[in-house]
């Protein structure tokens, strides 16, 4: 059983049906027990089973529904283990792990509104194993954990390197894409994707195309046109106060990501705050994409400066700019230099393949009978 406070278009939810798929693949079953969101359609076409639990509400009449709920499931169709996402999914876990006798693992994600030492709750210390995205999330476990024995494994989520790769991009695909968003017949495109939420930094690139030298490069920022409504708002104000209309669009996103990535000559993540992994940067050094990203988080151990991308400090837009123009200005033979070396480094170390079977390997060591 999976437990997530929603499966949505995030980086946990994804790595939540990577995981689901591959389990199912080997003959298992999968039920994830989270709020109904974006990407449930997907799961459920993966033969994953959804129980709809609402984990927002706080109230103790909800939270004692929801372990009834659980517990009942869990002893219905005889879960082997349970991996648990979050702070609120860790205190569910755990209770109706102790409860059933069951195993449980625990993934800390990353929140905006929380700093990254809060990313680690109590209730995970109890967890069998907590499973971090990145080195970065395994040194926020405190100390004390460690002392009493907490397990950490770090499994990053990983990028499906057969679809993430150039080669498997179709050219009527990229023109259609490229037709849609306006973009085919753009000089040069800096392509932004990811949640509309302040933490990314969407202001600080807005701020950075303002000063570059490379005026001919227009900005493509992805987003859904129901997102966030109140921030988008203030963005295209500060769009139209400095004087970017033309040169900053919103589009919708694609669905086909690998597409959206080869349209790109290079892909900005000006994030303000860490990620427990960053897909992003991840899938862009995949398909080859200069990028350019804010030095927070496990994006550090992700990029090489100089060979496979740019690091800047996060919201200093004077150095954004100055790194925008550099990955525009490469010339044929350092991007075919550049894409080569980062697409290797994301196959010797973020191999999804990988991680789901070092995942496996966990499920499975944790169920093994144990010798008394």
């Amino acid at each position: 059983m999976q437990i997530l406070p929603r499966l949505d278009a995030d980086g946990a939810s994804r790595n939540a049906i990577d995981m689901a798929r591959t389990v199912i693949g080997q003959g298992g079953a999968v039920i994830a027990a989270a709020r109904t969101g974006a990407l449930v359609g997907e799961f459920r076409q993966a033969g994953g089973v959804h129980l709809d639990l609402p984990f927002e509400s706080l109230s103790p009449l909800a939270r004692w529904r929801i372990a009834r709920q659980i517990r009942n499931t869990l002893g219905k169709h005889r879960i082997d283990v349970i991996h648990a996402y979050g702070r609120r999914g860790a205190r569910v876990a755990r209770r109706a792990a102790r409860t059933m006798g069951i195993p449980f693992v625990v993934s800390p994600i990353g929140n905006d509104d929380r700093p990254p030492e809060q990313w680690i709750s109590p209730d995970m210390g109890m967890a069998d194993a907590i499973v971090a995205a990145s080195p970065f999330v395994a040194s926020l476990v405190p100390q004390t954990m460690l002392a009493n024995g907490a397990r950490v494994e770090v499994i990053p989520r990983g990028v499906d390197l057969p679809r993430f790769s150039p080669a498997m991009v179709r050219a009527e695909k990229l023109i259609r894409q490229a037709q849609e968003w306006r973009a085919d017949d753009l000089p040069a495109v800096i392509l932004m994707t990811g949640r509309l939420s302040p933490g990314k930094g969407h202001d600080v690139l807005l701020h950075a195309m303002a000063r570059m030298k490379t005026r001919h490069a227009t900005c493509l920022i992805l987003s859904r046109e129901d997102e966030n409504q109140r921030y988008r708002e203030t963005l295209l104000r500060l769009i139209a106060s400095l004087q970017l209309e033309g040169r900053v669009r919103f589009v919708s996103h694609a669905p086909d990501m690998p597409v959206a990535y080869m349209i790109a000559d290079a892909v900005v993540v000006p994030s303000r705050v860490p990620e427990a992994f960053n897909s992003v940067c991840a899938e862009a050094l995949a398909m080859g994409r200069p990028v350019v990203a804010s030095c927070v988080g496990d994006t550090p151990g992700m990029i090489v400066p100089g060979k496979t991308g740019w690091l800047v400090p996060p919201g200093d837009a004077e150095a954004l700019a100055a790194s925008l123009d550099e990955a525009l200005t490469l010339g044929i033979p350092a991007r075919a230099a550049l894409a080569a070396e980062a697409r290797a480094a994301i196959e010797r170390a973020y191999s999804l393949a990988d991680a789901q079977k070092h995942m496996l390997a966990l499920y499975r060591d944790l169920t093994r009978p144990r010798r008394r």
